[in-house]
């Protein structure tokens, strides 16, 4: 499956770094992080980052579940063979998403292809502190892929092979 189609719901593991400008990169702080991340709309158009927690361990934590989400829309990317860039925006009144919304700025972009897939995002808090974020899919219960493209229905699918470490 190509992250070409139109939904999913997946956990990744990743590394976000935080920087204030103005400072030493030396100051830069790194931490390991879960997040769900999640592909709707009528053609994928919609991506929502959220945060789930620090990571302690390799393992996806049962009870994973949304505390802060970001919301991203595709770039308008006309016939494109790579799925376009997300730019992340501040999320409308009235979208209900998982978890509290938050805003930040920024860019994300899918990579790779399922079960392989990625998420490599950079962005600036409202306070200005700087964010950049490399993340991997990790096996998750609670993972589910949309089976009929341009329906929106989706239907679980436990995907285990082939997870990043």
């Amino acid at each position: 499956m190509l992250v070409t189609e139109p939904g999913f719901a997946v956990a990744m593991r990743g590394v976000v770094s935080l920087h204030r400008p103005g400072r030493r990169r030396s100051e830069s702080r790194r931490f390991n992080i879960w997040l769900i991340v999640s592909r709707f709309g009528r053609s994928g158009e919609l991506l929502t980052l959220s945060y789930a927690g620090r990571a302690r361990s390799a393992a996806v934590p049962l009870g994973l579940s949304a505390r802060l989400t970001a919301l991203a829309q595709q770039d308008d990317v006309p016939e494109a063979a790579i799925p376009g860039p997300f730019t992340i925006l501040p999320p409308p009144d009235g979208l209900a998403i998982a978890g509290r919304p938050v805003t930040v700025t920024g860019r994300a972009q899918l990579i790779g292809d399922a079960p392989e897939i990625g998420l490599l995002a950079a962005g600036q808090t409202r306070n200005r502190l700087q964010w950049g974020l490399l993340a991997w899919r990790k096996g998750w219960v609670g993972e589910v892929f949309d089976t009929e493209p341009g329906v929106g229905a989706f239907a679980s699918r436990l995907v285990t092979s082939h997870d990043r470490a």
